[in-house]
């Protein structure tokens, strides 16, 4: 099941469980770091953007976690009892930081890190960010339709749509035109689906270097 998360302020998941905020923010702070890293490897700002965008959502979800555990302790027991997710929020917490940290690297242009794409020069498996333009390929399209995937060798592993990020979409949900989405895979396929984001129509046995 897919996890849609706001970063709209005033937006809460109170509705969540305390290990369901918890389960979130793992997968959130882990998209986080893949995307700092990636956009340090490519220089790429887009990506860069999209980690500040996402550490707006880490800290509503852990200012939410709080909330949630101090209303589930009604004695020094049950305290004792949340300590350990309070610590693995500042553990996740940590991460966040770190992640927009290294973004804040690309914002800056340093030049210090230039010997990066070198190193991984024949590196395939990647994280990439795209937009989905209007009246594309895939606008308008499940994704399990869209033959992303199977045609390309790229899985979408997030969405966001405005301001609400969809984590782990499933076969069923619609790509829209402004849609951006974050994908992990190989090199070689992304050429195409940068196509089916952009172009209307879409030559799906091409193959691409």
């Amino acid at each position: 099941m897919a996890t849609i998360i706001s970063s709209v302020k005033g937006e809460s998941t109170l509705d969540m469980s305390v290990r369901d905020i918890i389960a979130t923010l793992k997968d959130v702070s882990e998209l986080m770091l893949d995307l700092s890293l990636s956009s340090i490897i490519f220089r790429d700002k887009d990506m860069a953007n999209e980690v500040m965008k996402l550490e707006v959502v880490v800290d509503r979800l852990l200012e939410d976690l709080d909330i949630k555990v101090m209303l589930s302790a009604r004695s020094i027991e049950d305290a004792r009892d949340m300590l350990p997710f309070l610590s693995i929020a500042e553990m996740i917490r940590s991460i966040s930081n770190s992640a927009a940290d290294i973004a804040n690297i690309v914002f800056q242009g340093k030049s210090n890190l230039k010997e990066i794409p070198k190193i991984i020069s024949e590196f395939e498996g990647l994280i990439a960010v795209l937009k989905v333009q209007k009246d594309s390929y895939v606008d308008g399209k499940r994704l399990d339709e869209s033959l992303i995937e199977t045609r390309t060798g790229l899985r979408i592993i997030a969405i966001r749509r405005g301001d609400v990020w969809i984590f782990g979409p499933e076969g069923d949900e619609i790509l829209r035109g402004g849609d951006t989405i974050v994908v992990r895979g190989y090199r070689k396929g992304l050429n195409l689906l940068r196509k089916m984001c952009t172009e209307k129509e879409v030559q799906l046995n091409e193959q691409e270097a």
